[in-house]
């Protein structure tokens, strides 16, 4: 072989190599790292309510809840700083249009899925544009960072003017006119 050949040979399994390393090394990374709220804290478990430190848990694998709640450990730390910085998230995503904001708190509980368990809250946010109009959804949210885990009744804003125009042809046979 030619030096050109070897060279550029040995650059492609050079950036080959580099790129598997990466990969692999990307897919070990924890992608969050749990914390204890406090190592020494003793924990209150109520197994006939399924409640862990006076909070219901939500979304126990069936026929194992007794269990999953003894070795319940919580990825998050229950506290009242997630309102503010909902609101100032909420605020730089509306930007200039939100007029009001208005978080109310619906309920609190640990939630866990695929093994991870949180502190969080479930809130009704109504925002308000400066024309007046407001739209309101439901969230799941984060104890600790309060940032929105989960949404749902979400407003479908739906422009009538535009139906008005809007019309399908059908084929003259298919229908009498």
């Amino acid at each position: 072989m030619t030096n050109k050949k070897i060279l550029s040979l040995s650059v492609v399994l050079l950036i080959v190599g580099t790129i598997i390393f990466l990969r692999r090394e990307k897919l070990s990374l924890p992608i969050t790292e749990k914390k204890e709220s406090s190592p020494n804290k003793v924990h209150v478990i109520d197994e006939v309510n399924l409640k862990f430190d006076g909070k219901k848990v939500m979304g126990l694998p069936p026929g194992k809840e007794v269990v999953t709640i003894r070795n319940l450990k919580v990825a998050n730390q229950a506290g009242e700083n997630w309102k503010p910085a909902l609101e100032k998230a909420l605020i730089a995503q509306g930007g200039s249009n939100v007029k009001d904001i208005k978080i109310e708190k619906l309920d609190s509980f640990i939630w866990t899925e695929s093994g991870v368990a949180l502190y969080v809250e479930t809130v009704k946010i109504t925002l308000k544009n400066e024309q007046g109009s407001s739209v309101s959804f439901n969230a799941m949210v984060d104890s600790e960072t309060g940032k929105i885990l989960k949404n749902w009744n979400q407003p479908v804003i739906d422009n009538f003017d535009k139906r008005d125009t809007f019309k399908v042809r059908i084929d003259p046979r298919y229908h009498n006119d």
